[in-house]
């Protein structure tokens, strides 16, 4: 994993753990992926709908501000996954990129 990489997940996991009231249940696993940044939130479920929020808007914004994050630090794409491993692969819930 690349210093780049390693930065954008430190930087997603604090930013997720203030979001729940157990923040020793989140993890996050990053990947470098073709050049781009792939980050994939590890959480019970009970936390995850904290993650996910109504309708999607919590990780909407997150994936906004991983964005962002991913402009100052120069990472051509991010994309922030929620694990959810009840579901098939297909169905995870899966996200946006940051294209500079």
């Amino acid at each position: 994993m690349t210093p780049t990489a390693s930065a954008a997940r430190d930087w997603l996991q604090d930013l997720v753990r203030g979001l729940v009231p157990e923040p020793d249940g989140v993890t996050v696993q990053a990947a470098d992926v073709n050049g781009s940044v792939e980050l994939t939130i590890h959480a019970p479920p009970h936390l995850r709908g904290r993650i996910i929020g109504r309708s999607g808007k919590t990780i909407s914004l997150v994936r906004g501000l991983a964005f962002v994050f991913a402009q100052t630090a120069h990472i051509s794409r991010i994309v922030v996954n929620v694990y959810e491993p009840e579901r098939s692969p297909s169905s995870h819930v899966t996200a946006a990129s940051a294209v500079r």
